[in-house]
């Protein structure tokens, strides 16, 4: 539950309501994740309005990156930590974060504001205004694993299956070192493959070939997943570990005919639009669970 207010006039950042010594306690309650649309009084609201929230950093956190994350706001978000502006992000789709290093120290209460600003339209879309995606804080070690991709390519003669997966780390506190990093697949939960453990300065490429017993195709019907965990250790260790759900898939196309899995198909849309008087944009954890009848 954040403090939300909302601007009309945009009188906010001249009146300096991200200052910590500027009072907010009459503010009314809005609860994050959500969008200031779902609530009568501002179901027809487009403009700027502001939220505020307070935290605590822990003094074990001495020494590690801490980044302030925020998978979504709709649209144009300002960030204030402590009063400081962090920055901006105009894309009210895609996650985006901030460094906190220096600005939150551990042991501190710290006051967090966001301005944002939903008067941006693209196309046919109901400019749910808000933070639609939850915000957390994330603590790990100085060096940590920054991108993953994950490349699954079957053989359809064969039934087996290659996998690719390319871990990226980056060291904050100056050239990775004395680091590793080890790649486990799981399906169900149950482990299928773990790879070798590679040394290197951040950058490692892991791949294996799964037999055919192994391989579950992903297909509309039965949307079968698989896991990614990378691990990246330091002395054995583990220090940063990232885990990523896959498909096995083969896509093509034939003169005109769509192919999955090399089965013709005929797709009859693919957009998820989250669309809810209650609920607004708002993805909840329940709505993507499985549907039990």
């Amino acid at each position: 539950m954040w403090k939300f207010r909302t601007d009309p006039y945009s009188e906010g950042e001249d009146r300096t309501w991200f200052a910590p010594s500027f009072d907010a306690s009459a503010w009314e309650d809005a609860t994050v994740p959500g969008v200031w649309d779902v609530i009568n009084e501002h179901s027809e609201y487009a403009g700027a309005a502001w939220y505020r929230t307070g935290f605590a950093t822990d003094p074990g956190w001495s020494g590690k990156l801490v980044r302030l994350v925020f998978e979504a706001a709709y649209n144009d978000a300002t960030v204030w930590l402590n009063g400081r502006l962090l920055g901006t992000n105009d894309n009210g789709f895609l996650p985006f974060h901030f460094n906190l290093r220096n600005l939150a120290p551990p042991g501190q209460r710290n006051q967090l504001t966001v301005r944002v600003d939903n008067r941006r339209r693209l196309g046919a879309v109901w400019n749910w205004g808000g933070i639609r995606r939850p915000v957390w804080l994330e603590i790990t070690d100085e060096t940590r694993i920054e991108r993953v991709k994950i490349t699954a390519e079957p053989d359809l003669e064969t039934g087996r299956a290659k996998v690719a997966v390319r871990a990226l780390a980056i060291s904050h506190d100056g050239p990775a070192t004395d680091i590793s990093a080890q790649v486990t697949l799981r399906r169900d939960g149950v482990v299928i493959w773990t790879s070798p453990v590679l040394a290197g300065t951040g950058d490692f490429a892991f791949e294996t070939v799964l037999e055919p017993a192994q391989v579950h195709l992903w297909h509309l019907n039965s949307p079968q997943l698989y896991e990614a965990e990378v691990s990246l250790m330091r002395g054995g260790a583990t220090i940063h570990s990232q885990a990523s759900r896959f498909g096995i898939r083969k896509v093509e196309i034939a003169g005109e005919r769509l192919l999955l899995n090399g089965e013709p198909i005929r797709p009859v849309g693919f957009n998820l639009v989250p669309e809810d008087r209650r609920t607004g944009s708002v993805l909840l954890p329940h709505a993507t669970a499985p549907i039990s009848t």
